[in-house]
């Protein structure tokens, strides 16, 4: 019965004892601030700005990552990593691309041709069923 309680001790002394008194003997690391980076340091000079928006100077890196705050023309957002930026400019200028599409006479030419061919498909369907039937 004592050996029980002395592995019984020796085991709450290894679990809850021993690691206390480890941990108030370090002292914790402060919180490491960011740091400020200038765009033009981490970008080349065509991404920093665009037709339809353009990156704030001041890029926020945590130690693992850069956060960029991006000005459009639909309004501001914050960009977590190099490559999300990336990805959010090619997007904002597939919608350019697309935007000047829209406003060309191709699209509106386009979208009546468009709605005019499933029109003319069934009135072919009716007129070669009525010609099979007769």
């Amino acid at each position: 019965m004592k050996s029980r309680f002395r592995i019984l001790v020796a085991f709450m002394l290894l679990v809850f004892i021993v690691p206390a008194l480890q941990a108030s003997g370090k002292e914790e690391n402060p919180a490491v601030p960011p740091i400020t980076l200038k765009n033009d340091t981490v970008l080349s000079g065509e991404r920093l700005k665009g037709a339809n928006y353009t990156v704030a100077p001041d890029v926020i890196n945590d130690g693992l990552f850069n956060t960029y705050h991006l000005y459009t023309a639909y309004g501001g957002f914050y960009v977590e990593s190099t490559a999300a930026l990336m990805e959010r400019i090619n997007e904002l200028n597939a919608l350019r691309a697309m935007e000047a599409l829209e406003q060309s006479g191709v699209f509106k030419d386009s979208l009546v041709a468009g709605v005019k061919l499933p029109v003319q498909g069934a009135v072919e369907l009716v007129k070669s069923t009525v010609e099979t039937l007769s």
